[in-house]
């Protein structure tokens, strides 16, 4: 799956592995990688830009964009109360 961020300059991808992967979108260079949820699949950018979130065997993480780079804010596992 991939995800435009709000610039339009950047997106980030995932492949089924763990984790996130950031891309210049005119350059096609990647610029930044970050762990994940193992079997990442699917990864949406919030309506306001400030946040996305990537799904995926049995977890969702989701961070936070910040102007020094994204920040880890939360994480569900099926089955468990209040992981994070």
């Amino acid at each position: 799956d991939v995800a435009y961020l709000p610039d339009g300059k950047s997106l980030i991808s995932v492949h089924g592995t763990a984790g996130a992967t950031f891309w210049d979108a005119s350059t096609g260079r990647e610029t930044r990688r970050l762990e994940g949820p193992a079997g990442s699949r699917l990864i949406r950018i919030a309506g306001d830009g400030r946040s996305f979130a990537v799904a995926g065997d049995n977890q969702v993480w989701i961070w936070d964009l910040k102007p020094e780079g994204p920040k880890l804010r939360w994480k569900w596992s099926s089955g468990a109360r209040g992981v994070g």
